[in-house]
């Protein structure tokens, strides 16, 4: 077991968390840090063993999570719970303490307990749970873990709002967290009689620039132009001794044409299935409609796309690779999802990035900026420009409202150009009768195109 240490903030970065099952303080006796042997925080947990009655009664443990209290403030919890349960109070005493105590947190909870049933009652089941449990922990935790619901105000959430200016749009998700939690606080009568009722309403997020990233219609040919290329040469490269390394790099590509080409998020195509894709017949025009299923869009809800008959033809030629690897993987089973782009360490479990075919296809594109989601702008952008209609481009992309469709779909420069000319042809000439007779009048366009 390794030496005690004083179990400060300093103390605990200088030993090493995986010598002993329990790292004990050299000041308050019982008090210590249990780790697990492990170096993962989260696993970590403040410990205090007493024991009622002197030395001869039965030993007792409390503890709490490593992230509930700091270790100024889990060396006061262990002193206070210390010097009432190990002097010479009897063991009724002490039970009726705690009751007193759980009591008052049922009727005046932590923030650490309405986290606990916000996250039990919806947080879990949402598809950015994980998120959730970081900004819980990285940002919300640490500041109000340990606050009563019914004592925040908004001066407090102002003064966490001050601590975290270095990290906006962290800062703006954790208190939009907080707001939803506080919600639920507020219906189940944690705030009864507190003015005001939701302290976090009103209080202004931080300015956030919003990315107003597209590639250009050249770009997104020369982009399109290497994926093929990339995808051509591993194929006809010789193997190496990477095993199936040309095949990832080969689905990579293609998952880069898929999604340039039909507007999807990344998840939707690294996790799609051979049974959300229907081919249609050549005499009825080919093609494929591609049925996203509610589970794996952001809305919840199916979202259905057609593939141009070339982009379904290379989807074919790429199936008989996919259910090879699959079959050489052992997966063939009842009930087995046949993965479109499986991975190939595992081929029951589908892709999860293509970053790395993403930065060579750039390379090669020649184009020096520009993320993989920028394509689902670019797509926005060239369905506005096509239809004219919000309304195609938000059925396109799957989007819940169109208020989130008119992020999306920028105006494109040629389009910029386009209308700029329309416009100055009024001017041309000071505006006589017979050039605005021959200029196209404003209101011939979609009124949906007018953003």
């Amino acid at each position: 077991m390794a030496d005690k240490v004083e179990l400060t903030t300093r103390g605990i970065r200088g030993c090493d968390p995986t010598s002993a099952e329990t790292i004990w303080d050299s000041e308050i006796p019982g008090f210590g840090l249990r780790t697990r042997r492990s170096a993962d925080e989260r696993k970590w947990r403040w410990v205090l063993a007493y024991r009622v009655g002197g030395k001869s009664g039965p030993q007792t443990k409390l503890t709490a999570r490593y992230f509930d209290k700091t270790p100024t403030e889990a060396r006061e919890w262990a002193g206070k719970e210390r010097a009432f349960r190990g002097t010479a109070h009897s063991q009724r005493a002490i039970e009726a303490e705690d009751r007193r105590r759980r009591e008052e947190d049922r009727l005046c909870p932590t923030v650490k307990r309405l986290w606990d049933e916000y996250w039990e009652a919806e947080g879990c089941l949402k598809k950015a749970s994980h998120s959730y449990e970081q900004l819980w922990r990285d940002h919300l935790s640490p500041a109000f873990a340990t606050v009563k619901v019914s004592e925040l105000t908004p001066a407090t959430v102002e003064r966490f709002k001050a601590s975290k200016k270095a990290t906006p749009g962290a800062c703006n998700r954790a208190l939009a967290l907080l707001s939803r939690m506080l919600s639920l606080g507020v219906r189940w009568g944690y705030r009864k009689g507190c003015a005001p009722e939701h302290p976090v309403k009103g209080v202004a997020r931080y300015p956030e620039s919003q990315s107003e990233f597209y590639f250009t219609l050249a770009e997104l040919e020369r982009i399109l132009m290497a994926a093929d290329k990339d995808s051509a040469s591993l194929k006809n490269a010789k193997q190496t001794g990477r095993g199936h390394g040309q095949t990832v790099n080969r689905a990579g590509g293609l998952i880069i044409r898929l999604l340039a080409l039909t507007g999807a998020r990344m998840s939707e195509a690294t996790k799609a299935h051979w049974g959300q894709f229907e081919f249609l017949p050549e005499e009825e025009g080919g093609g494929a409609l591609w049925t996203v299923g509610s589970t794996n869009t952001k809305t919840g809800r199916p979202v259905t796309r057609y593939l141009h008959p070339d982009l379904a033809r290379r989807l074919l030629a790429w199936k008989p690779t996919a259910m090879a690897l699959q079959k050489s993987g052992e997966v063939v089973a009842m009930d087995r999802t046949w993965w479109a782009f499986p991975q190939l360490a595992d081929p029951t479990k589908p892709m999860l990035q293509i970053h790395h075919v993403w930065e060579r296809v750039l390379k090669e594109a020649g184009v020096r900026r520009g993320r993989i989601h920028d394509l689902r702008h670019t797509a926005a952008t060239l369905t506005l420009r096509a239809t004219g209609s919000l309304h195609a481009v938000q059925a396109q992309l799957g989007h819940a409202t169109p208020l989130t469709t008119r992020r999306y779909a920028h105006l494109m420069r040629e389009t910029m150009i386009e209308t700029g000319s329309i416009l100055g042809a009024f001017g041309v000439g000071g505006g006589g009768e017979g050039q605005i007779a021959d200029a196209v009048p404003l209101r011939s366009a979609p009124p949906e195109s007018i953003a």
